[in-house]
């Protein structure tokens, strides 16, 4: 009979894959928790990088401000003192020699201010420090700065031109207050030249970083220095559409926090910018502060971070996909394994149940306790016992009591492998006579195998044999006495004397008797 190839899909192979797939799912929902920890621990940590970075930008323009405020103050004032002593001059016959004399006081205390004018309505100095002594007398009604203040003259205004060139191929700005009559016209212009150069050592001293920088632009745009210096940086016009400048204007002015492209140099960096105004003194345009550093170099230990914290998502996502389906794989095979053993177990006990069932002989399977654990269909058939008057139930039971004792004396036999057989013992009968087993018993691991067949008739035949033998020997011994006697004196009778006589081996005798005689006669 062929035996089938045991299938290995017998287990259930779509519900284990369905709870793989479920246990793919809580993998999926852990990593995305674990991913989305670390991005919240990462975000919350670049966070911190750019508040701490905004705040040491806004410390650092804070400084600058107040710094430029009070050279825009010390500007105002000596420009206002020259204003407040003009009419005391004009009635001197020294007046324009007066007034530069203080202009020159001036720019003596005031290193910051390199040159100081005096124009009057039409744009003629009439008055100037060292530098611009040399200007005297000269026509400057057509320079910007003064076109300026002569569109729109104020005298609580403090005017700042645009950044432009001088004879020396240095940016500079201009600081101009207006002197304006009782009826609204311009009488003249006070003018305080500012170069960046004398800002530059404190401008400097302020950079925290290699790669920051400061820089001031005019209100309209057009950059006066920068700080490292960088060549084509003044003179440079910032107001261009989508530039962190306009965006800036757009802000009125305020304060701007921005990332982005600089127009200054085209990098994207982290920016602070403020305008720069006096608090008490209307000004036409204010000064617009820039305070800036490099983008990845502010959140250079942010993006470590995130690479590292990227490395061990990475790592964590690998290593525990890799376990998971490793795991899976062992569960698998051992799955497909164990699912194989049962059904080869199953083929085998199907074999075993159907020789059981076509087997005439008993067989019986007993556990290490003594129990039967299973019969086959012949006890039912020759003893009359169910499957559940035997299975469960000690051997011993249906054994008559005179002969429970043979088992242990085979146990020894048994315990150490050795089959036995030929065991002959008296099993009840399921209405209570007994039938003659015959066992053959094989022990093995934690279980003892019998096999039992029914020798009641070749037992009783023995009997009987054994008892018409014994008949006949007595019958045989009876006839032996009758033919040795004699019937009437109860003696031995010559026949009794011939066959002893028979039965004597007197050669034998006679030689072992006479042997030495027979071998040296003399």
């Amino acid at each position: 009979m062929a035996v089938t190839k045991p299938n290995s899909t017998v287990f259930d192979k779509g519900r284990l894959l369905r709870r793989f797939a479920s246990e793919w799912l809580v993998y999926l929902a852990i990593m995305m928790f674990i991913g989305g920890l670390l991005w919240w621990m990462w975000s919350s940590a670049r966070e911190a990088v750019e508040q701490r970075e905004t705040d040491r930008l806004r410390a650092a323009a804070t400084v600058i401000e107040q710094k430029t405020i009070r050279k825009l103050e010390t500007g105002n004032r000596a420009l206002q003192g020259f204003m407040n002593r003009l009419d005391a001059w004009q009635k001197t016959p020294t007046t324009w020699a007066d007034a530069s004399a203080y202009l020159e006081a001036v720019a003596d205390s005031n290193p910051d201010f390199t040159r100081l004018l005096f124009l009057d309505s039409k744009g003629t100095v009439l008055a100037s420090s060292g530098e611009g002594k040399s200007d005297l007398g000269r026509d400057f009604s057509q320079r910007p700065y003064f076109q300026t203040v002569k569109r729109q003259p104020a005298a609580d205004t403090l005017y700042v031109s645009e950044p432009f060139q001088t004879l020396r191929g240095r940016y500079a700005i201009n600081l101009m207050r207006a002197l304006v009559g009782l009826d609204g016209e311009l009488r003249g212009v006070v003018v305080a030249g500012l170069e960046p150069q004398t800002l530059r050592t404190f401008l400097n001293s302020t950079l925290y970083a290699d790669d920051m920088w400061v820089a001031f632009a005019h209100g309209n745009g057009v950059q006066l220095m920068m700080e490292p210096d960088k060549a084509g940086q003044s003179g440079l016009q910032l107001n261009r559409p989508g530039a962190l400048f306009e965006k800036h204007t757009a802000n009125a002015g305020r304060e701007t926090v921005a990332k982005g492209v600089t127009m200054a140099t085209g990098q994207f960096r982290f920016t602070v910018l403020r305008t720069v105004r006096l608090p008490v003194l209307k000004m036409d345009a204010g000064l617009v502060l820039a305070v800036s550093r490099e983008h990845d170099a502010v959140f250079h230990s942010s993006e470590k971070l995130r690479q590292n914290f990227a490395l061990i998502f990475l790592i964590m996502a690998f290593g525990a996909a890799g376990s998971l389906s490793l795991n899976q794989s062992i569960r698998f095979a051992a799955k497909q394994s164990a699912a194989q053993a049962r059904q080869e177990l199953e083929e085998r006990d199907e074999a075993l149940r159907r020789f059981f069932l076509l087997n005439q002989d008993l067989f019986a399977i007993v556990d290490e306790t003594g129990h039967y654990t299973r019969v086959n269909e012949a006890w039912s058939a020759l003893l009359g016992y169910s499957q559940d008057q035997i299975v469960g139930h000690p051997v011993g039971q249906v054994l008559h009591p005179d002969d429970r004792g043979k088992v242990d004396d085979y146990r020894q036999k048994l315990t150490e492998g050795m089959p036995v057989g030929g065991v002959v013992t008296r099993v009840r009968h399921v209405q209570g006579h007994y039938l003659e087993i015959e066992w053959r018993v094989l022990h093995a691991g934690d279980q003892v195998f019998l096999n039992g067949r029914d020798v009641t008739r070749e037992q009783a035949n023995m009997r009987e044999m054994e008892k018409v033998n014994a008949q006949l020997a007595e019958q045989k011994l009876a006839l032996q006495e009758m033919a040795f006697h004699d019937g009437l004196t109860g003696a031995f009778n010559r026949r009794y004397f011939d066959e002893v006589l028979h039965s004597v081996d007197f050669h034998r005798i006679l030689t072992h008797r006479f042997h030495p005689i027979l071998t040296h006669p003399g």
